[in-house]
């Protein structure tokens, strides 16, 4: 019997935001809902081998030359991964997973000329990371789902010709983006970039070891969800949402599994977001002044 997770669904109008924004140019915040300010955000960055925080903008701190700590290094683990070439020509590319009831649709190109490709899952609402399990029974994680969905989304994004990419993740996406990320998944060198917005936080991290080719990041949460993984004793039977191995972690450890620092970008789950975080303005600049 597998146990049935609730999902975590996105309002109707962030919904709506996130599609018109992705076909469109930035929204100025002027045009933006009502969202949080600047300095409501806690200001987070990136933590350099230093233990230095960087400005909370997304930058890698690789990428200006301070390497990035993740768990298995700062613990002495062997971080050697296998390295693809970077994949620099070709259609520049947005890969979007969605969140919980989402669903997938043509790729279409924004104003900027990125092509947005927005595979449904094959899991259907949401995306099954670490396999269908009865918990009770079978608390294992599931890599061979895991591996087939590498394949599924490695062949979405040949299929839709693309080159250099951004990964880009919304919620249980967000999940499953941050475990590829911190699986060392590049597909084949054509990933650059990865934004995980407001996932659920769980095991999915552990021993995290990212491509070098990933140059940019930004990691974000809500309240409302750091609350809940707070106040679950690490289980996600409490929160009753869909975890790697039926776990969550608190921010703080989470943030010590990715080796960097995620950045609080709203107060609920569903709600506005603080436009300098926004997952459909942040790549514009990266694009731009980072490729």
């Amino acid at each position: 019997m597998i146990r049935v997770r609730r999902r975590i669904f996105a309002p109707v109008g962030l919904v709506a935001a996130y599609l018109v924004a992705c076909s469109a140019s930035v929204p100025s915040e002027t045009d933006a809902p009502d969202v949080l300010g600047a300095s409501e955000t806690d200001g987070g960055g990136l933590v350099g081998a230093d233990g230095a925080l960087n400005r909370a903008t997304g930058d890698d701190a690789s990428s200006s030359g301070d390497a990035t700590v993740s768990a298995a290094d700062a613990s002495g683990g062997d971080s050697a991964i296998a390295v693809n070439t970077p994949i620099r020509d070709g259609k520049r590319c947005h890969l979007h997973l969605h969140w919980a009831g989402g669903s997938g649709k043509a790729d279409s190109v924004n104003l900027e000329g990125v092509t947005e490709v927005w595979p449904q899952s094959p899991g259907g609402a949401f995306w099954l990371y670490d396999g269908p399990h009865d918990y009770s029974y079978d608390p294992t994680t599931g890599d061979a789902e895991y591996q087939a969905l590498v394949a599924f989304l490695t062949s979405a994004l040949v299929q839709s010709q693309c080159g250099p990419t951004i990964v880009i993740g919304y919620s249980n996406g967000g999940g499953l983006a941050a475990k590829l990320f911190c699986k060392g998944e590049d597909f084949g060198g054509r990933a650059w970039g990865y934004i995980v917005s407001d996932p659920v936080m769980d095991d999915g991290v552990r021993g995290c070891k990212p491509s070098p080719n990933i140059r940019k990041t930004l990691f974000t949460h809500s309240d409302e969800l750091r609350d809940a993984a707070a106040s679950a004793g690490n289980s996600c039977t409490v929160t009753t949402w869909y975890c790697q191995d039926n776990r969550t972690m608190p921010l703080a450890e989470y943030e010590m599994q990715l080796g960097r620092k995620s950045i609080r970008d709203r107060a609920l789950h569903g709600g506005a977001i603080d436009p300098q975080y926004a997952p459909w303005s942040v790549p514009v600049g990266w694009w731009k002044n980072d490729f």
